[in-house]
């Protein structure tokens, strides 16, 4: 819209002032003058464009209200295959809470399949809470979602493979310490550490060398791949000691430093959040 002409007094106080009267054509709603006497009139109003920029500059300066976090991981008081979804929210910076069973026997039946761990996700609007279940998938989704996954579908395929063959080392080992007699668990173990360990250190050792050795498995960006198997070297190490070490298996222990120099990890582990088991 064409502006009108607006037309601006200014006082004459002096002969080498000739112009008493000035015309201002601006474009627009807003114009702004500054004469010789503009000091000592009285303010002007604001225009209410600039009080609406106001108000918005102030609400962004206000601080968030959402009350809780989004996010909280349903699982026991220890570590267990509830540590890859907590390591995965700590890698990201990402505020959530632990949620433990009270009174298992009557949660179970309100979760997808009755096991943990489950994440449950809180939508900050509506309030509506979704229960997501299977660790493998929880682990996925966040690390899609927060970025934590390899640059290109190829890597992306090949480091979830990698993820994969990590879980199947997981639960063989669940499968040997917790679901194995007493009087079978020496034997147990002794077949674990000849012949399932050795084929997935060399496995993961020739992925690590072909990628340079430098504690990641593809490309060079920290992914959910990286903290699932600092969470299996830790617990393997846990529960059948010296499973996996800087001498045994250099390239995987890199991995492991890797993770635990991340700054956000670093402060993870030495914080209360941590789980001692």
């Amino acid at each position: 819209m064409r502006g009108a002409t607006t037309t601006i007094h200014t006082r004459t106080t002096s002969a080498h002032q000739p112009r008493a009267r000035r015309n201002i054509r601006h474009a627009g709603p807003v114009l702004i003058a500054i004469s010789s006497n503009a000091l000592t009139r009285p303010p002007v109003c604001p225009h209410p464009l600039s009080l609406v920029f106001i108000h918005i500059a102030r609400h962004l300066q206000q601080p968030s209200t959402m009350a809780s976090p989004a996010f909280t991981v349903y699982y026991w008081q220890i570590k267990g295959r509830g540590e890859m979804i907590r390591l995965v929210l700590e890698a990201v910076g990402v505020p959530y809470e632990n949620k433990y069973p009270k009174d298992w026997p009557t949660e179970k039946p309100s979760l997808p399949f009755g096991q943990l761990p489950a994440l449950l996700i809180t939508d900050p609007k509506t309030k509506q809470t979704t229960t997501m279940a299977q660790s493998a998938a929880i682990v996925r989704y966040l690390a899609r979602k927060f970025n934590l996954v390899a640059a290109d579908p190829m890597g992306a395929a090949i480091a979830d493979s990698i993820f994969e063959s990590a879980v199947d080392v997981m639960n063989a080992m669940v499968k040997v310490v917790w679901g194995t007699p007493e009087a079978d668990k020496p034997a147990a173990l002794e077949k674990f550490k000849t012949e399932a360990l050795p084929p997935f250190i060399k496995a993961h050792t020739a992925f690590l060398e072909k990628n340079g050795n430098n504690g990641i498995y593809v490309g060079d960006k920290l992914t959910y791949v990286e903290l699932t198997v600092f969470n299996l070297i830790n617990e393997l190490n846990t529960l059948i000691p010296d499973s996996v070490t800087a001498k045994s298996a250099p390239a995987l222990w890199k991995v492991r430093e890797t993770v635990a120099n991340h700054d956000k990890i670093k402060a993870y582990l030495v914080s209360p959040r941590l789980h001692s088991k």
